[in-house]
């Protein structure tokens, strides 16, 4: 699948604008690509079942800290340590809400997934026992961070590795991995050259709607103006 670019997108609409210079123009030009991206990504899905694998992106290895559960479940979970990412994480494109909207949570060899569970199922699976093999551990996401459950004793994890469909791949850029260094390159920004149309039409015609109408001049026949 080819790759286009965001600049190369709102840089495009802005000349054809005549206002290739704007740079506020550009900025939010951006914005909008980004926006427009995610919704048609999440169209496509919805009528095709696409899921975009080729846009999936790798954030490396990122770093975890320890927690109290109760940051992130109500209820007591006995012998279980809690970490979550030391940053927040983009937020990834849902494309079924029974499921993970990441493709990839887990360990850092990228070949032992972690399973998705939310706050509110992690008690019940602890007690109805329904995970006692020690390698597994289960992950949820929460207000921007990603929190790793280690149940039965196991050692709390420090590092993981994430891959999924970002709806702003440019909030990536901020991310630093375990080595503190940037997780993905500037510039990253993965849209297929065949979605670029589509962006453009409807930013083209978001653009129009919002231009001001020029009232119509009003003549009023000379007959009809009573003395």
């Amino acid at each position: 699948m080819a790759f286009t670019n965001l600049r190369y997108i709102a840089q495009s609409i802005a000349d054809n604008l005549g206002k290739p210079i704007d740079v506020p123009l550009l900025r939010r030009l951006e914005r909008d690509v980004v926006a427009k991206r995610a919704t048609l990504i999440r169209n496509d899905f919805t009528k095709n079942k696409t899921t975009y694998s080729q846009l999936v992106q790798d954030i490396g290895c990122i770093k975890l800290d320890k927690v109290d559960i109760k940051e992130c479940c109500d209820a007591e979970i006995e012998n279980c340590k809690v970490t979550k990412t030391t940053q927040q994480v983009p937020v990834p494109i849902r494309f079924k809400e029974s499921v993970s909207p990441f493709a990839y949570v887990g360990g850092t060899n990228k070949s032992t997934p972690y399973t998705w569970t939310t706050p509110e199922q992690m008690p019940y699976l602890i007690a109805g026992r329904r995970y006692k093999a020690k390698e597994l551990l289960y992950y949820t996401y929460l207000n921007g961070h990603i929190y790793v459950f280690s149940p039965f004793g196991q050692e709390a994890v420090k590092n993981i590795n994430v891959r999924a469909v970002f709806e702003d791949p440019v909030a990536l850029q901020k991310l630093k991995n375990c080595a503190g260094e940037q997780c993905v390159e500037p510039g990253d920004f993965p849209i297929p050259m065949d979605m670029e149309d589509n962006i453009k039409k409807l930013m083209y015609a978001e653009l129009s709607a919002m231009q001001p109408k020029v009232p119509q001049e009003v003549t009023q026949d000379d007959s009809q103006v009573q003395s």
